[in-house]
């Protein structure tokens, strides 16, 4: 029968064959809703068909891209070079790439390709079927998507659309004229989409890093934490300083209270710092925790002594265990 010959026809054609079947099988609702069912299951494979044959068409686009570029071009991305090598590195997809003119103050204008990859954007000029990277004057030639606005130049015959990064680290502006008016949404809808899948988190950012970029991020991390922490024992310090001079005005308080002279004074705060050591050996660098420890231990059982003899002054009664806890 003529029907088998459907089956090796295009997937296209399935919903052509399943539409006429949907109209004859009206009255048997079974049979409508499986035909609907299948219709739908068709269409959905169609979709993911041509998704997955844009992607391929996508990769092997970016491919040529990254072996018509010229070996020794490069451009500036987050103050480290970005090299031919790092278009087609760790998991960078191509996202949309088109021909527009980069304005360049009020008469300068350039033709480039501009690439949007997963997680940056870049141009690129053309030049006897070479590409090579651009730098626009006192701008990054690479900038990422993160916090990257994509904004519709006014005017309903304008061409304009313009890039603009967000980000407070690597703020940037440019200007675009795309070369059909009609094609101004479309790059809006491309860029916009390629910004939304971006990885926002700074984690998920180092998927697309050189194992090079990655060990300097790791540098910067540790050295950004030897700095905290230098600065939290400063503060340690000076806190100890401020606390022994804390102790130093109380015991002035305390001999003027017993009208003791006040050349007593110096000695009377240096014994108490030998006696029960000073706020600074506990921040010190070479402090020994087992030593302070004991002190506690040994401070905290005086302390427990003084208040059962006070207890037993005021109340001719032992302090009791419950009392004492």
């Amino acid at each position: 029968p003529e029907c088998i010959l459907f089956v090796t026809q295009r997937l296209t054609k399935y919903p052509l064959l399943i539409d006429p079947l949907l109209k004859s099988s009206r009255e048997d609702k079974i049979e409508q809703e499986k035909l609907q069912k299948a219709m739908q299951l068709v269409k959905e494979i169609l979709v993911d068909v041509d998704a997955r044959v844009a992607d391929k068409e996508k990769e092997d686009r970016q491919l040529e891209i990254f072996k018509r570029i010229d070996a020794k071009s490069y451009a500036i991305f987050k103050k480290d070079k970005f090299k031919k090598s790092d278009i087609i590195s760790s998991n960078r997809k191509l996202k949309f790439e088109g021909v527009a003119t980069l304005m360049q103050g009020r008469s300068k204008m350039q033709t480039v390709l501009v690439v949007v990859l997963s997680d940056c954007l870049f141009f690129l000029l053309e030049n006897s079927h070479k590409y090579s990277f651009f730098t626009p004057e006192n701008k990054a030639g690479v900038v990422s998507l993160q916090k990257l606005l994509i904004r519709e130049k006014a005017g309903t015959e304008s061409r304009g659309i313009y890039i603009i990064s967000s980000n407070p680290a690597y703020p940037e502006m440019f200007e675009l004229k795309v070369q059909n008016p009609k094609d101004k949404n479309v790059w809006i809808q491309s860029i916009r989409a390629a910004v939304l899948d971006c990885p926002s988190d700074e984690s998920e950012v180092e998927d697309y890093m050189t194992a090079e970029q990655r060990q300097k991020l790791i540098d910067a991390k540790q050295a950004n934490i030897r700095e905290i922490i230098c600065k939290m024992r400063q503060k340690d310090f000076e806190q100890a300083i401020l606390l022994e001079e804390k102790i130093a005005l109380q015991l002035s308080l305390l001999l003027d209270n017993e009208h003791h002279n006040s050349d007593q004074l110096g000695p009377t705060v240096e014994a108490f710092i030998s006696q029960y050591g000073s706020y600074r050996d506990l921040v010190s660098d070479d402090c020994d925790t087992i030593e302070i420890w004991k002190r506690v231990l040994n401070t905290i059982q005086e302390i427990s002594t003084l208040a059962a003899s006070l207890y037993t002054a005021a109340t001719g009664l032992p302090l009791s265990r419950s009392c004492s806890s």
